[in-house]
């Protein structure tokens, strides 16, 4: 099961930054999410109102309870694996985080650095996070009278009192560059390298961003700091890693559905990217 709820204009000032959210996800996981990472001025707010499952997080991996909330930042990468028994849900806004230029108080400048160079927390709700979060849904689904300036309202509560529950300890800084083009544009580059990365090329990707592939190219290289076949590569492989471990699949089926026609090409090209054959993988994991 999963809703998704796009088209919104949701956006609010802070500290000279500007938050829009460019889609909102309500989610039961049926399926694993494969390592990924988004773009360096995007930022993914995960809340997980019940379920279990586990995350893996910059190699790192952590045990997903009902009320654990985790932000997944620029460059963070990060794969989501449900409990068969019983599957967490989630809700996920995604965020573009832009300069604004306004001007602001100095204690929101102080929350808008604290969140850039928080590109990574997990924590447990004790801000109410699920409650705030459902409201939000609601009031994007119902769509009552001024539903919009209460849903801004709302995700700006969620980010403020996330911020407030950050540790001093453990940020690290980021050289991100904020930038305000190319909104929708990462947003689907991001979604087809995460749905489409057996069959996704660079040609089919220019046409879905209208774009030529040259100028496709130079976007990826701008905000991922890779080319096309670098992002495919690490989609494909950590997609294969995943199903290695999570699965009991043979490995020929495994390559076909990375998008590999043979088990040879796939072997070793998983090898050249992890250091280690699909088979080794399997056993180590």
């Amino acid at each position: 099961m999963k809703k998704k709820l796009t088209d919104y204009n949701l956006c609010f000032e802070m500290g000279g930054l500007t938050f829009k959210v460019l889609n909102i996800v309500f989610e039961r996981f049926e399926r694993h999410i494969p390592l990924h990472s988004h773009s360096n001025d995007s930022f993914e707010l995960h809340i997980i109102p019940y379920g279990y499952g586990e995350a893996e997080i910059d190699g790192t991996k952590y045990r997903i309870t009902p009320g654990t909330v985790f932000m997944t930042g620029p460059f963070v990468m990060h794969s989501q694996n449900p409990d068969k028994a019983d599957p967490m849900c989630e809700y996920c806004i995604y965020l573009k985080v832009t300069k604004s230029g306004y001007g602001s108080s100095k204690e929101e400048a102080v929350m808008a650095k604290t969140f850039l160079e928080t590109p990574f927390c997990i924590l447990t709700d004790d801000f109410g996070a699920s409650s705030l979060s459902k409201e939000l849904f609601d009031e994007l689904t119902v769509k009552e009278k001024g539903f919009e300036t209460i849903a801004e309202s709302l995700v700006k509560q969620l980010i403020v009192k996330l911020i407030r529950m950050y540790p001093t300890a453990g940020k690290r800084e980021t050289d991100q560059k904020i930038t305000s083009d190319y909104e929708s544009s990462l947003l689907i580059i991001e979604e087809a390298f995460l749905y489409e990365y057996d069959t996704i090329s660079l040609s089919k990707l220019s046409r879905k961003l209208n774009l030529s592939n040259r100028q496709t190219e130079r976007l990826i290289k701008d905000h991922y700091y890779k080319s096309f076949a670098a992002k495919k590569a690490e989609a494909k492989m950590s997609a294969a890693a995943m199903m290695l471990t999570t699965t009991d699949r043979s490995i020929t089926d495994i390559a076909m559905d990375v998008g590999y026609s043979s088990i040879e090409h796939f072997s070793t090209a998983f090898k050249k990217y992890h250091a280690i054959s699909p088979r080794e993988y399997r056993k180590r994991h």
